[in-house]
């Protein structure tokens, strides 16, 4: 099973998302402003006032609940849900492991446009709908809805430019019902192990994350930065990196070591004997000795790195196994 959150802007088209996803991968809609969720729930039906938007997000949270709960009824159904405007009731969706959520937005103009085809016997003027939007993106004046605080979580943004044709070419660019989304396959584990053990970098010029992994075990992990005990590149302890020295050169006078040869080191030469390294980067000339040198038998990797010419030769050459990962995952907003 797999469940779609929707959030977005106000007329940015969230339904026409939904019904999208449902037209074309046979998603079951589940609408959050649905009266019936207060039957099931037994809520009371009353409307809100202003003076009873305190009670809002409490509200939508408990309903938020019942809506996971009915999904769980029937765990061959895909389903879609929308539309998430408070944060209290994402972070209730957010505890199932196989939900994502979509962010919609258009430009301003083109909603104002679809805001007065949609509520024709308004005919708001312009200022108007940027007061009811203001409100809704960020919650103005106690109105129960942060939708930008739910859009900067999404984990992909799609936006609709108002050609139909290109604005489902992009849903369907999601590929929504790939699994990777929601169970990363071992290649994208471990890379994304190796993208944060980058995060530990002190190299002024660019994180790079390496892990050592021996079947389906991870074995070292390294960054790069200057040796343990010595200033760190980012506090001058590089000269070469300080001089502004570009990609791939002076590297003799470089003082940070790589992330894949710190994988290496830590990992101890006799262990990397038919392993797999995984690195953020392509390997420079040096670590592709290393990694020659050390019986690894493939390389995964993330970026391409300039200068590789004669590390791709080498690692040919000893017959390891070169795959570049482009990984599928949700990216941030």
């Amino acid at each position: 099973m797999i469940i779609i959150g929707i959030t977005g802007t106000l007329c940015s088209g969230k339904k026409t998302a939904a019904e999208y996803l449902q037209m074309c991968f046979g998603f079951k809609i589940l609408d959050v402003e649905s009266e019936k969720w207060d039957q099931i729930g037994n809520h009371s039906s009353k409307i809100y006032s202003e003076d009873d938007y305190l009670n809002e997000e409490s509200y939508r949270e408990a309903n938020a609940r019942i809506i996971l709960r009915s999904t769980e009824e029937n765990i061959s159904v895909n389903y879609v849900i929308y539309p998430i405007t408070l944060p209290e009731e994402l972070n209730v969706f957010r505890t199932a492991s196989n939900f994502m959520l979509i962010g919609i937005d258009a430009p301003t103009l083109k909603r104002f446009g679809h805001y007065n085809v949609k509520y024709i016997r308004r005919k708001s003027p312009l200022a108007n709908f940027l007061e009811i939007d203001d409100k809704i993106n960020f919650g103005l004046n106690g109105y129960p809805a942060h939708v930008y605080e739910c859009m900067y979580s999404s984990d992909k943004i799609v936006v609709n430019s108002g050609e139909k044709d290109r604005f489902f070419d992009d849903l369907r660019a999601l590929e929504v019902l790939n699994p990777e989304h929601y169970r990363p396959g071992w290649d994208t584990y471990f890379m994304r192990i190796a993208e944060m053990a980058a995060t530990r970098t002190n190299c002024m010029k660019r994180g790079v994350g390496a892990v050592v992994v021996n079947n389906y075990r991870v074995i070292s992990a390294g960054y790069n930065g200057t040796p343990a005990g010595i200033l760190n590149c980012i506090d001058g302890g590089c000269p070469r990196c300080s001089s502004q020295a570009e990609q791939g050169t002076m590297l003799e006078d470089c003082m940070c070591m790589h992330g894949e040869l710190n994988a290496i080191l830590f990992a101890g030469y006799e262990n990397c004997a038919g392993t797999t390294l995984y690195t953020t980067l392509f390997p420079c000339l040096l670590c592709a000795k290393s990694i020659v040198q050390a019986g690894i038998v493939r390389v995964v990797y993330e970026e391409e790195y300039n200068h590789s010419e004669l590390s791709f030769s080498l690692l040919e050459q000893a017959g390891i196994k070169i795959d570049r990962h482009s990984s599928i995952v949700p990216s941030q907003f």
